[in-house]
């Protein structure tokens, strides 16, 4: 019953990943509940109507299972935990974060009548797909813009705008060593290696996200923790030369299944047909970011407005703030989800526009602007979207108009 480490890794990454999938719930409690400022984003209408009280029975239970598969190896804390968790999801969208969908993937293998060798060779094979996703969803424009000069300029502390811009012009070295180190766990000779690369990663994610650095987004610092103790226990000492064949997909093809259909469907996010944070897209730098456009202050989202010396009249809101200061978690980027936002806000305000921009509407202070200079063009249009009005000098990059 005690959770500590075994010989049999299967059972122990059950437990560990029960425990800090509990974490992150406790982190971000008020992302669970129902009566909060920020609206629940429902799958379907009827769960407009969800009480608080059911919706406490049911996150009860959840965190229940959760301690559960801590202390027992059953079977029934895991079905008790996927059905309060399905209702969970379909009741807020807002919380179909990443590292949910990790830890569900992680569970799942023993929901099924596997023997301990399987469930790691599906768990393996997983955590190749998550690293070379991640990877290969880097490769864009804006992971470079943003998220390299944010290396540079927050975590390195470079201030020379020439040192600045040769960074980001190699910034396709992080993507490319991401979906080497996740091909190299696939052999023996290089796994070792590969999981050093990965650690390492993972370490510079946890500096880079801590109070030291960027003091923000701490929902995702236990999942880090997991990921390295994860990868260290799959792979370091393993010296299996094929982690994966035919052989063993033929013992229980509707389980492996699943696992190439987690490992396919993310190709379908580059054409809009699937979730962002459902492709493994962490930290890519091209994920929507949106916007409230306002002619007056609206009460209660003050704090959250932006470019405030940039207009010469109305406000805009960030909703990616708003989410994160009340809930502690982003908004997944999502355009049905703004979209029910808009709803929301509307039955209560009037005269609200709305953006979708690729890139932040904030400025840095040391480069001025996180636009691209091929997006650098005249925005007069702006203008008819009543009653934000930007000042002549204002960049804001590439945007979508609804």
């Amino acid at each position: 019953m005690a959770f500590i480490p075994t010989a049999d890794k299967s059972l122990f990454l059950k437990k560990a990943s029960a425990l800090f999938f509990l974490t992150g719930i406790l982190m971000s409690i008020d992302l669970w509940g129902v009566t909060r400022e920020f609206p629940t984003l429902p799958l379907f209408t009827v769960f407009d109507e969800s009480t608080a009280i059911f919706n406490k029975i049911v996150l009860s239970i959840f965190i229940v299972s959760l301690v559960s598969i801590m202390l027992f190896d059953t079977k029934a804390p895991l079905l008790i935990l996927f059905t309060s968790l399905l209702y969970l999801l379909i009741e807020d969208q807002m919380r179909w974060q990443p590292w949910v969908y990790i830890y569900i993937l992680i569970l799942l293998p023993f929901l099924f009548n596997i023997d301990k060798r399987q469930k790691l060779v599906f768990l393996r094979i997983l955590f190749i797909g998550i690293y070379i996703w991640s990877g290969i969803h880097k490769i864009n424009p804006y992971f470079n813009d943003l998220i390299v000069e944010s290396f540079a300029v927050d975590f390195f502390k470079i201030k020379n705008l020439e040192v600045i811009s040769i960074l980001k012009s190699n910034g396709a070295v992080i993507p490319i060593f991401e979906i080497t180190c996740g091909l190299l766990l696939l052999f023996a000779t290089t796994r070792k290696l590969a999981v050093l690369g990965i650690l390492s990663m993972h370490i510079f994610i946890f500096i880079y996200l801590s109070p030291l650095v960027m003091m923000g987004n701490y929902i995702v610092l236990p999942w880090n923790i997991f990921m390295i103790l994860a990868v260290y226990l799959l792979f370091y000492n393993e010296s299996e030369k094929i982690i994966f064949s035919y052989s063993i997909y033929k013992k229980a093809k509707i389980f492996y299944s699943i696992l190439i259909f987690v490992l396919c469907i993310p190709s379908l996010n580059h054409i809009k047909l699937w979730d962002t944070y459902a492709s493994f897209s962490l930290y890519s730098g091209n994920a929507s970011n949106f916007y409230i456009l306002s002619q007056k202050s609206i009460p209660k989202l003050t704090k959250y407005e932006i470019l405030n010396e940039q207009l010469l009249e109305g406000k805009i809101i960030d909703i990616g703030k708003w989410s994160s200061d009340q809930l502690n978690v982003p908004i997944p980027p999502e355009r049905r989800l703004f979209n029910q936002v808009i709803a929301k806000l509307n039955k209560t305000q009037l005269k609200l526009s709305f953006l979708e921009t690729n890139s932040p509407l904030w400025k840095r202070k040391i480069l001025d602007t996180y636009s691209l200079k091929t997006e650098k063009e005249e925005k007069t249009w702006i203008k008819n979207l009543a009653p934000i009005v930007f000042k002549d000098s204002v960049t804001l990059g590439k945007i979508k108009k609804f």
